[in-house]
């Protein structure tokens, strides 16, 4: 879709509430505090690349604009005393726009790798805790002119769905400027409350909802009483509870072991119709074909390592956003499936998958890890990550993590310059293995398909072995042909470029 108006300051109005009330959920919140343990940090990187690099002054208005109308970006995050609620959200007193937008320029002219590792270098960069948790660093020098846009983002902020709502708002949609907007004049922030005045408000809240949700409890016993059904229905949401709880991972990878704290990105791109093809031949969806594309990737990455495996455990996300919810936050649950790496054909394997997110999405006690988050969040932050490496595979302990973000739907520009790309940044562990657990993203963009991903080892991953990791390309290379009409005896394989 083709949308050239100019930006206006009411294309930022449906973002008002986004990112939610003062408190964290339980799920966010732990997710805020797990990032005491620098393996287990949560954040999100976004690589835009423009045709040219923006004019400063007004890319900068619209960060005025853009954090003046959505006032989570203006916020840090205070714990209650003694951490016995959640996190909250407060207005930052020292907020400076200077510290959260940055520039800098690359030897000329940088070559995508480099900008990918200047990429990485931000996302490793912890965020300073007494700040809102949120970056963003312009980078010229690019080749041919062009500049990178790097987004770096708290998981606790939103999730890739929120992430997305935010940027198809924020982006322009026209090379012209927009009229001159002017900011409403803005109240000096508060002083920044103690730990125990946030303690104290979530209290008083808390007693303060209790008589509704009271009354709401006594009304839901009351119907359930009413209807024949509902101890059944409760039977079916425990066993349902059990069976998502009780799963276990396939055994994990002999080639995946340790992680470190440095990170490595890398990308892929692919044609977008190649793969509806091959997802519409399997009656599957583009996800599908997604996870089927890691899957065969890792199947070819551990038979050239001499270590084929039968399953190999994959871990994402499936989102239970419904109408009702706001913009931004997290609402979604983690999947756990364990991908057949002993399956050549990739119509099979995307059956597979479709199988296991149809049946997991028909589960009673979908949501029943969110439902659980208020007892966990009270654990000590140390016995949350083990629980969690143990429960989710977290990467360097068993599998993988992938992730997905709905099309943009237009072409957007930022600060009168065209968005080229939007590359999902997925970071990457290096190990003390010559494989390793591999974090991936998928963004549609226009007609195209990315991934971001990459690899490496405690003294850099050698080029040969990054090539060969490289076999997830050449794998849906071999994907995007099973979408052809001819019969593809070879499977995942296809002839090299």
């Amino acid at each position: 879709m083709n949308d050239n108006r100019a930006f206006n300051s009411t294309d930022l109005h449906p973002l008002d509430g986004w990112g939610g009330g003062p408190e964290m959920s339980h799920f966010e919140g732990v997710m805020w505090r797990l990032d005491a343990n620098p393996h287990m940090r949560s954040t999100m990187t976004g690589v835009e690349i423009l045709d040219h690099a923006p004019d400063w002054q007004r890319l900068r208005a619209a960060h005025e604009r853009l954090t003046a109308s959505i006032p989570r970006f203006r916020q840090r995050v205070v714990e209650p005393l003694f951490g016995l609620g959640t996190p909250h959200w407060v207005d930052d007193p020292d907020f400076s726009l200077d510290y959260h937008l940055r520039r800098l320029r690359v030897p000329e002219p940088a070559t995508p790798r480099q900008l990918l590792e200047q990429a990485q270098w931000i996302a490793m960069t912890p965020f300073d805790r007494a700040r809102p948790p949120w970056e963003v660093i312009l980078i010229e020098g690019l080749a041919d002119g062009r500049a990178a846009y790097v987004l770096k983002m708290h998981h606790a902020l939103s999730d890739g769905h929120g992430m997305m709502q935010l940027l198809s708002q924020a982006h322009s949609r026209s090379a012209e400027p927009g009229p001159p907007v002017k900011l409403p004049a803005r109240k000096p922030a508060a002083p920044l409350p103690s730990t125990g005045e946030v303690l104290g408000r979530q209290l008083r809240a808390g007693l303060s909802r209790l008589p509704k949700q009271a009354r709401k409890l006594a009304a839901d016993v009351a119907q359930g009483l009413q209807r024949p059904d509902a101890a059944q229905e409760a039977l079916r949401y425990a066993r349902s509870a059990a069976r998502i709880l009780g799963r276990k991972p396939a055994p994990k990878s002999p080639l995946i072991a340790g992680r470190s704290l440095s990170w490595h990105f890398d990308a892929l791109d692919f044609p977008l119709d190649d793969f509806k093809a091959a997802a519409k031949r399997a009656g599957a969806s583009l996800n599908d074909a997604y996870i089927t594309g890691i899957a065969g990737g890792f199947r070819r990455y551990h038979e050239q390592l001499g270590q084929p495996i039968a399953k190999l455990p994959i871990v994402f996300p499936v989102s239970v956003r419904t109408a009702a919810d706001g913009l931004g936050g997290n609402r979604f649950v983690g999947g756990q499936f364990d991908a057949p790496l002993d399956e050549p054909d990739p119509v099979a394997c995307m059956k597979k998958v479709g199988a296991f997110v149809e049946n997991l999405r028909a589960e009673p006690a979908l949501d029943v890890l969110l439902r659980v988050m208020p007892m966990v969040g009270r654990l000590p932050t140390p016995l949350i990550s083990k629980m969690i490496v143990r429960r989710n595979c977290r990467p360097g302990r068993a599998g993988q993590q992938c992730a997905g973000a709905a099309p943009s739907g237009v072409h957007r520009r930022r600060a009168r310059h065209a968005l080229l790309r939007l590359r999902p940044a997925a970071r990457l562990r290096r190990h003390v293995r010559d494989a390793l657990a591999r974090p991936a993203l998928l963004h549609r963009h226009q007609h195209r398909r990315r991934r971001g991903a990459g690899a490496g080892s405690p003294s850099g991953m050698p080029a040969s072995e990054l090539r060969r990791d490289h076999g997830h390309s050449r794998n849906h290379r071999g994907l995007r042909r099973a979408g052809q009409a001819v019969e593809n005896p070879g499977g995942w394989e296809c002839a090299p470029r």
